[in-house]
């Protein structure tokens, strides 16, 4: 994950125009850990993007799901004593689309549905007991292809 203002080494280049990104040492989003971006990013109360974000999909070649400050998004919150992802970032959800599956302190298997169309941009994980996943879905986002190959 990629975040607006915030420094580091490893950052990149957004250029609109084409579409597209590029790993460049000066640019203005710079690599955070995935699982503390939530808190950099959004006003939990409000569902705003208050920092421009990217985040890499690997298993799309390395698109990246691109969304602005400013973004309204649709937060949908999910817990439970184990919890299966069903869908991930990239996918394109709808009312009755199935999130997750989740097993509950009683054994017993519930499903969370996404109630709202959009495409999933980001999965917050927040640890504890039990597990708690928050998705970030919105209409609202740009999907940049790579300028070059993503070298990890």
């Amino acid at each position: 994950m990629f975040v607006e203002d915030i420094r580091g080494k490893e950052c990149i280049s957004v250029d609109l125009s084409k579409g597209s990104y590029s790993f460049d040492i000066n640019g203005s989003y710079c690599k955070v850990l995935y699982e503390e971006g939530w808190n950099l990013i959004v006003d939990l109360t409000s569902g705003v993007v208050t920092r421009s974000f990217l985040v890499l999909l690997p298993w799309e070649n390395y698109k990246a799901i691109y969304v602005v400050r400013g973004s309204k998004i649709n937060l949908v919150e999910v817990s439970g004593r184990e919890v299966y992802i069903v869908q991930r970032e990239g996918c394109r959800v709808y009312e009755d689309s199935i999130l997750t599956y989740i097993l509950t302190g009683k054994g017993e298997l519930r499903s969370k549905r996404a109630r709202v169309s959009g495409t999933i941009v980001y999965i917050a994980w927040i640890p504890g007991v039990p597990a708690k996943y928050i998705y970030f879905i919105t209409n609202d986002y740009i999907k940049l292809k790579p300028m070059s190959q993503y070298v990890a």
